[in-house]
């Protein structure tokens, strides 16, 4: 496990769930045809990408439900977390395959089973936002102009040069992530967890 300390292992299993969570979450998203970050032609934007967290290996099964104004599609993701990769496949209800990111720490790729680009990096990089350590991510994000990430209880946001970009709502079985700069919004819930 990550520490010897009960108390932060349990925090580190259920980020690791998170994780998985919101990663299912934003490939679903951006399939859907969905942009979760904007880029200015002067300034473009690039969100970071972070070294795995886990020493163990995990996989994680998850219905994702994308809701954009009166349409609702669902999905199905399965991911597994170990300390050499993360793999996420995300699903159509039906079993076809949509989308498959995969991440070292140093590399990443993707396979993209759909027409059409999808930003894959950009993806993770929103995923580890939402469930990285809030420490980690406040270094990372509010070291670099522009950017602010805020955090509170269950809720968290990253916002550039004071526009909210993305609010992520965590409660019990469940992670909501909000994307008020293109009106969706992901809710995620675990259908079974492997560990």
């Amino acid at each position: 496990m990550i520490s010897d300390k009960p108390g932060f292992d349990a925090m580190a299993g259920a980020l690791l769930r998170g994780y998985k969570r919101l990663l299912l979450a934003v490939i679903l998203t951006l399939s859907a045809g969905c942009s979760s970050v904007v880029s200015h032609p002067d300034e473009p934007l690039t969100l970071r990408l972070l070294p795995p967290l886990s020493d163990v290996q995990q996989v994680l099964k998850q219905k994702v439900l994308l809701q954009i104004q009166d349409v609702e599609k669902e999905f199905l993701v399965v991911s597994r977390l170990s300390p050499e990769n993360t793999v996420a496949v995300v699903l159509m209800p039906t079993g076809q395959t949509v989308l498959q990111l995969q991440y070292d720490g140093k590399d990443f790729s993707q396979q993209v089973f759909l027409p059409g680009d999808v930003p894959g990096q950009e993806l993770l990089a929103i995923m580890q936002f939402s469930v990285w350590p809030e420490a980690v991510v406040r270094d990372e994000y509010n070291a670099l102009p522009g950017w602010h990430a805020q955090f509170s209880q269950g809720m968290r946001s990253l916002s550039w040069k004071n526009q909210l970009l993305l609010q992520v709502k965590q409660t019990a079985g469940q992670l909501t992530v909000m994307n008020h700069l293109h009106g969706y919004q992901v809710v995620i819930n675990d259908l079974e967890n492997d560990q």
